[in-house]
């Protein structure tokens, strides 16, 4: 047993699984990193759920999750009828 408490047999399945790269660890792995094009597309290719459709979902998951910090997000307003235009 390793020191974790997991078999070394277990410990390398987890390390060749994560070596496959990026697409395979955001659909394990919870991150905050947002759906990709690539990733939409092979998860449509392995499940058959429409590409726009996932990208859809995740746009709008993201302006959910920006509405809630809407609070701490400050701009000042420009105004730009006042700004006289240079050509």
């Amino acid at each position: 047993m390793a020191p974790s408490g997991k078999s070394e047999g277990v410990k390398n399945q987890r390390y060749r699984f994560h070596r496959r790269g990026a697409a395979a660890q955001s659909i394990t792995a919870p991150r905050k990193a947002g759906l990709s094009g690539d990733m939409a597309l092979r998860i449509e290719k392995a499940f058959g759920v429409k590409t726009d459709t996932l990208l859809r979902m995740q746009a709008s998951y993201d302006i959910a999750q920006t509405r809630k910090r809407e609070n701490h997000i400050h701009v000042r307003l420009v105004s730009l009828r006042n700004r006289s235009r240079t050509r």
